[in-house]
This record gives structure tokens, sequence and C-alpha cells, in this order.
């Protein structure tokens, strides 16, 4: 069997594999677009939806997005489309398809390929894919797209869209979120008391590091525990009381 053949039956595995009935499979043919700045948590919502709906995320990172070695988005006889590669490789029917950033795609000719994805797919249309020469149900998948900045998305792509503003994090959500990012942290050693990260510290943190999101602050915590193991491994004792680096 060639290698080929091998591959087109994965995907028609996937494509055969339903383990829950049509009408939970089949999805709301709205592609939802999440905006908020960086470090809002937008691609963490999806990933957790995708789990709370027990589906299989595919996460596209679109930033400097010129074209895959491993697919395109339409598919041609050359490549599988960006859907048949998605399903194949979470081997799932109906996975959740995350475009990150979407308005950091600059190429044209990918901008048009993702219009006509967007019209396919809100029409609910089936779509055939070239390359392994298989219909696909669009209804069964869910697109999610982030942006950033709104202005910088092409206008064309904007309006296939259902747009989610997110709002900013407020103070006391900021906090909660980065107590329980330390929590994690702390968890992993339990052998110190008090764990390596107190509340003092991350009061710290959010005083001295200002942004909309919560991106550079949960870098600072992953920081603070960097040089819990750096001073560990050293022999030196460890505090936590001073202010830790961005």
């Amino acid at each position: 069997m060639n290698d080929f053949q091998q591959e087109k039956e994965k995907l028609t595995a996937a494509l055969s594999n339903l383990k829950v009935s049509n009408d939970i499979e089949k999805a709301n043919a709205d592609l939802k677009k999440h905006i908020g700045a960086p470090g809002m948590g937008k691609t963490t919502f999806v990933q957790n939806l995708a789990n709370a709906m027990g589906r299989d995320c595919q996460s596209i990172p679109l930033a400097g997005f010129k074209e895959s070695g491993e697919y395109s988005i339409l598919g041609d006889e050359k490549k599988p489309s960006l859907v048949a590669w998605a399903i194949k490789k979470q081997s799932s029917k109906n996975p959740v398809i995350l475009l990150d950033e979407l308005e950091k795609v600059e190429d044209k000719e990918i901008q048009k390929h993702l219009i006509q994805l967007f019209k396919d797919y809100k029409k609910g249309e089936k779509f055939t894919d070239k390359y392994y020469q298989t219909e696909i149900d669009l209804s069964h998948i869910t697109f999610f797209a982030t942006v950033n900045y709104i202005d910088d998305l092409d206008m064309e792509l904007k309006k296939e869209i259902d747009i989610t503003e997110l709002p900013d994090f407020t103070s006391e959500e900021k906090e909660k979120i980065l107590k329980m990012k330390a929590k994690e942290i702390n968890d992993k050693y339990s052998g110190k008391k008090g764990g390596i990260i107190s509340e003092e510290v991350i009061k710290k943190i959010l005083q001295r590091i200002k942004e909309v999101g919560i991106r550079q602050a949960e870098r600072a915590l992953y920081k603070v525990e960097q040089e819990y193991i750096y001073t560990k491994n050293k022999g030196e004792k460890f505090t936590a009381t001073e202010n830790p680096q961005e």
C-alpha cells in the first residue's frame, strides 16, 4: 500500500468515526471571531471551550502565514485542504478549527481562499478535497478566529465573521487569574512551605506590569519559578519577595 493510500484511509476512518448523533455533531454555521488585545486569553478560551464540548481543537497560527508545506487552505491535487488536514491530524470528523490572529494574514491569495472557505461554511455546503478525492461535510466543523486589532483585519474577511469583543480584564480578574496560575506552580513544589509565589509577589507583579491582558504578568510568574529552580540547583537560599523581572 502506497503512502497516499494509507493517508486517504486514515482520513476516511476519521470521517466515518461518529461518536455522537448528527443533531449534536452538526455545528452552527457561524464563524465566531473573538477580538481583544494580546494576552486576553482568546486562544485559551477557545481551547477550553472545545474541551468542554468534547471536541478536538486544531489551532492554526496565522501570524506571518504564507503557505504550509502540509496543506493549503482550499487544497489541490498536491496538498490536502486545511479542513481535511485538521480532520486527519485530530482523527476527528468534527474538530474545532481555531484560526489564530486572523488579521495577520497578509497574502491576498490566502485571504481570498479563506473568504471562499468561510462562504462555503456559512452555506453549510459539502466540500470536496481534491487531494484525498473525498467529500467533507463542513457543517460538522466549528470555526473560531481570534483577532488582536480589528482595524488591521481585511474588510472582506471582516464581512464573513460574527464579532465578539472581549472586555479588558479588571484588576480583580487579573489577580484571580494570577492566583490560579501561581497555585499551579506552587503545587509542583509542595515541599516549599507556603509555596514559592506568595500573594505579595502577585501584587508586586501587577503593580509593575501595566497591560490590558495578563501575558507579561504570567511570564513574570514563570520567571519566579525559573529563579527558584536556579537558586535551588546552586544550593542557595531562595526568596521571592524582590520585584520579579519582566
